[in-house]
């Protein structure tokens, strides 16, 4: 069974089998109880491992949200509840895409983390992934503790190096400066500006 919609509600067409909605800019495909659905042809945000339903709620446009909308409300009419909510950039298909996306969380987590320690600032305001996280490990898809330990220092590592970083950037933008004043160039627009301020309208 196939449905279809673009811009308004899904609707069952009998003859046709499935769900359409005019020009049909995004497709929810069931057969056997593996769902699929995709936007505009090419963004999927819906799939099915071992009878785990993923769906991706990351919307590259207002007419993606609508369409990721409208198939939540199709899957709530035909009781079939989302297992694992997620917001990837990248399409997710498959339990080794779905377990490299969780590994990118935890990168993401751990550089945040590093951040607040570093600075301490407590949580900076960005995104934090926990939500995402626990919704993965839900389903028994976690990763090892070398995994852990391993991005953790990864992420204290380059946070350490780019403050370091950050630092000599300004150590030797400040050196510049000083420099840059006894610069010929700058010697001979202070001379001019001198001569603008002595006082040759005395004279």
């Amino acid at each position: 069974m196939e449905s279809s919609c673009n811009e308004g509600a899904l609707k069952y067409r009998p003859r046709l089998g499935y769900y359409k909605i005019n020009t049909g800019n995004c497709t929810l495909t069931i057969e056997n109880g593996n769902f699929r659905a995709k936007s505009y042809n090419w963004w999927s945000f819906v799939f099915v491992m071992d009878g785990i339903l993923v769906f991706n709620d990351y919307g590259y446009s207002n007419s993606t949200s609508m369409h990721q909308s409208e198939v939540q409300r199709v899957l709530k009419e035909l009781g079939q509840p989302i297992d694992v909510t997620i917001r990837s950039k990248e399409t997710v298909n498959s339990p080794i895409e779905l377990r490299k996306y969780l590994v990118e969380l935890w990168e993401e987590y751990y550089g945040r983390q590093a951040q607040a320690e570093l600075r301490k600032r407590g949580k900076l305001p960005f995104r934090w992934p926990t939500d995402e996280i626990k919704s993965i490990q839900a389903i028994g898809m976690r990763l090892t503790k070398r995994e852990h330990f391993e991005l953790k220092y990864a992420a204290e590592f380059g946070e350490v190096e780019r403050e370091c970083e950050i630092k000599a950037n300004a150590k030797k933008g400040r050196e510049n400066a000083k420099i840059g004043e006894h610069s010929p160039a700058a010697v001979i627009r202070r001379f001019k500006e001198g001569l603008l301020n002595n006082s040759w309208k005395n004279v």
